[in-house]
């Protein structure tokens, strides 16, 4: 279930199950990967996630830090801390 919505008011570029945002303990860093794990399989969005300009996959990862620019849709938000 998504714990912050986003509403692009806009345009319909933003999925209800856009990206995730995960935290690995082991290694003290939070991750973005596109999509979300819905009824038992992994749901990638329809329009893609980008950190700093990048597409990301759900495969892969990318990890976050302080200045990052995560663009959803239209929407574009900056990590202020991680």
């Amino acid at each position: 279930h998504n714990h912050i919505a986003i509403k692009d008011f806009n345009t319909k570029y933003i999925s209800r199950r856009h990206f995730t945002k995960e935290y690995n303990p082991s290694q003290n860093m939070w991750y973005m990967r596109d999509g979300q794990w819905n009824d038992g399989s992994w749901n990638d969005s329809l329009n893609g996630t980008y950190v700093n300009s990048h597409e990301i996959k759900h495969l892969e990862g990318v990890p976050l830090h302080a200045g990052d620019i995560i663009t959803v849709g239209e929407v574009k938000l900056r990590v202020e801390g991680v």
